[in-house]
């Protein structure tokens, strides 16, 4: 069997651990890591696009005569004959999201409008924050809700969540240890005088490296005892997951190298293949261990300038994540997909208007597609009924379109319906949750 710093060579991801452990028994993550995914564990994933995505320019309201007016965006207009039509009279997709089409005909894609909370803030900061402690206006929380939702659900179970990013997203961040995989690359690990065997060390070597350290009792410590059990569940887990083989896929999956990105017509960006390698592994963790939610992020959304219609920035972040949206459906067709949620956030959509850069500014509402063999698939908020031609593109501040569905709305179907999540988890979860009440926290009916 390969050993650990094979493996975290070999498939170039390292796990730590986030937050303070509590003291969980090493026989937890053993059995975590060792269980795999069961036909009916219900799997989460969550992808964060960072930056503000274009909503009206990612499931486009065709069916609203002021889409197409001159003015509105000279240089950002996608013609109904480019674009996707949806099938209602009225959506369509960007043409970059073509490889939606597939799980969209499929009856497995829910394309959803108009998404957001009262009082948006219009900065990156806090309503990333906002999105992610599920708590809008309250600047002091700071803990997440997946964090919450795991810790009131299954508290001992240490691998239930895994963030897949370079930092540790705020949702995933909170008392409850959440696993971390921070990046696609940490390093050589094998041999003498290496990252691993010196900084890490081996558990109770004599207080040798952060292992060794972390094996002494902490009566007398700098430390304190949750960071030494956090320490001491960081390095099992590392071990753990060196039981874990390279994950292969076709290439074409998630495309790392630039024949392959060409290949699939991909841009040949950082970006695009840094996402592509974290979503290959957080596919993995879901398939072969009991984690339950994983989280990845894609950066780029803040199309302030020269954004692009067919081609440029925004048209390359949508074809990768609709090329990593549709590898992610091939790769668990046989196994997960039926148990499996993929679900879009982002902190806002841009302004209805095109600025004199070419580009959008921050708005209000966003678009959330939600795909899995569990959805309902179709249009959500955007039809003759909720997206009233000529009344909605300045609904909002004369310049933005206005959310009709709250995102905890989104959240709650997703625990409740999805997780089974019991009314103290979703309390847990979204704060003040029995409270929020009135259309925008009507469920939406996207899952069965």
């Amino acid at each position: 069997m390969m050993n650990r710093r094979d493996f975290l060579r070999r498939s170039a991801s390292a796990l730590a651990v986030g937050g303070l452990a509590s003291g969980l028994p090493f026989g937890a993550f053993r059995r975590a890591l060792a269980a795999g995914a069961a036909p009916g564990d219900k799997k989460l994933l969550l992808i964060f696009l960072r930056g503000g995505n274009d909503a009206l320019n990612t499931i486009i309201p065709h069916g609203d005569a002021d889409y197409s007016h001159p003015a509105l965006r000279p240089t950002l207009h996608v013609d109904s004959s480019e674009s996707i039509d949806l099938g209602n009279g009225y959506a369509h997709l960007h043409p970059s999201l073509a490889k939606l089409q597939t799980i969209h005909t499929a009856g497995e894609l829910a394309s959803i409008q108009r998404v957001g909370y009262a009082g948006q803030s219009h900065s990156h900061f806090s309503s990333q924050q906002f999105w992610e402690t599920a708590d809008p206006g309250n600047l002091t929380r700071t803990d997440g809700f997946v964090a919450r939702f795991v810790q009131a659900t299954e508290p001992d179970a240490p691998f239930y969540a895994v963030n897949v990013a370079k930092h540790m997203q705020r949702a995933f961040l909170g008392e409850q240890v959440i696993a971390h995989v921070p990046g696609s690359q940490v390093g050589s690990f094998g041999g003498t005088g290496t990252l691993f065997s010196t900084v890490m060390g081996e558990p109770g070597e004599d207080g040798a490296g952060l292992l060794g350290v972390c094996s002494t009792p902490a009566s007398g410590a700098a430390y304190d005892e949750k960071v030494r059990r956090t320490g001491l569940l960081t390095g099992e887990t590392l071990d753990l997951l060196g039981a874990l083989l390279p994950y292969v896929a076709p290439p074409s999956f998630y495309p790392v190298d630039p024949a392959d990105l060409a290949a699939e017509g991909l841009p040949n960006k950082a970006w695009a293949i840094d996402f592509f390698q974290k979503l290959q592994v957080a596919v993995q963790l879901l398939k072969e261990t009991d984690a339950r939610i994983a989280g990845v992020e894609l950066h780029g959304f803040d199309d302030h300038q020269a954004q692009g219609a067919l081609t440029g920035n925004h048209p390359d972040h949508l074809h990768v994540l609709a090329h990593g949206m549709r590898s992610v459906a091939l790769d668990t067709q046989t196994d997960l997909w039926s148990d499996l949620l993929m679900l879009t956030l982002s902190e806002f959509g841009r302004t209805s208007m095109e600025n004199d850069s070419g580009g959008t500014d921050h708005g209000e509402s966003t678009a959330v597609f939600a795909a899995g063999g569990a959805v309902i698939g179709g249009v959500y908020n955007c039809d003759a009924a909720t997206w009233p031609s000529g009344a909605t593109l300045f609904s909002e501040n004369a310049k933005y379109v206005a959310h009709a569905t709250d995102f905890r709305a989104v959240y709650g179907e997703v625990l409740t319906k999805h997780l089974g999540a019991t009314p103290a988890a979703l309390a847990a979860a979204i704060p003040g949750w029995a409270g929020l009440t009135g259309p925008a926290f009507d469920p939406l009916g996207f899952l069965v």
